[in-house]
């Protein structure tokens, strides 16, 4: 799942041992998520379970500007992700007629009971690191799938964190949307109104704003 295209597209990738009148005894190979263009998402479904797998971000530049639109793309492809198998999971609840468990993953740390689904799996140090220096440490063991997408819709941060240039590796924000990070005390405190009324002033008066507050 990816929107590198310009538009969020899910597609189907089947393994080379795929059959149509019989069910494989794999979903998928590694290389089907370590050698796809990354950053990617992708969800692999085992039964009663579905994962969310999540890759990394290669930092190919030093422009910040690059990478705020990088990980901007990220941020909006992973909620549109975690929402995508919210829909999944609940045509199989509705056609299966049970119970479906969800997690997410990150790629470099992902558990055993997904790792297992593979027919092999070897382990990148590499990749592993990448995804460290980008996430804290604590959000990279597996999480629920509304835990995750509580966490991604509904985090905040202070105003002056957000101010921060460039921001901290750790806070997962629309570059381009800081304002909707912010608590609505911070939010009063930075553009002397609430949400609802901002939402309603032209686009020129909330980039104006904005650059006042520090947060464009």
């Amino acid at each position: 799942m990816s929107s590198v295209t310009g538009q969020f597209i899910a597609t189907e990738v089947l393994p080379t041992w795929h059959w149509k009148d019989r069910l494989a005894d794999y979903p998928a190979s590694q290389s089907s998520l370590y050698d796809a263009d990354q950053p990617m998402l992708a969800l692999v479904e085992a039964g009663d379970k579905v994962f969310i797998w999540a890759g990394w971000q290669r930092e190919e530049t030093e422009d910040t500007h690059s990478k705020g639109n990088v990980r901007a793309r990220w941020i909006k492809d992973k909620k549109l992700a975690l929402k995508t198998a919210q829909g999944y999971i609940a045509k199989m609840k509705a056609d299966l007629s049970c119970s479906v468990s969800a997690l997410v993953v990150t790629a470099g740390h992902e558990p055993n009971q997904f790792k297992s689904l593979f027919p092999t799996w070897t382990d990148s140090s590499e990749v592993e690191d990448m995804t460290r220096k980008i996430k804290p440490c604590s959000s990279l063991s597996a999480v629920g799938l509304e835990e995750e997408l509580d966490l991604i819709c509904g985090k905040t941060y202070s105003l002056d964190v957000l101010k921060l240039k460039p921001l901290p590796k750790n806070v997962d924000v629309d570059p381009g949307r800081l304002e909707d990070y912010l608590c609505e005390e911070d939010f009063m405190a930075a553009f002397g109104k609430n949400k609802s009324d901002f939402v309603k002033l032209p686009m020129w008066k909330k980039v104006d704003l904005k650059k006042k507050a520090g947060l464009f």
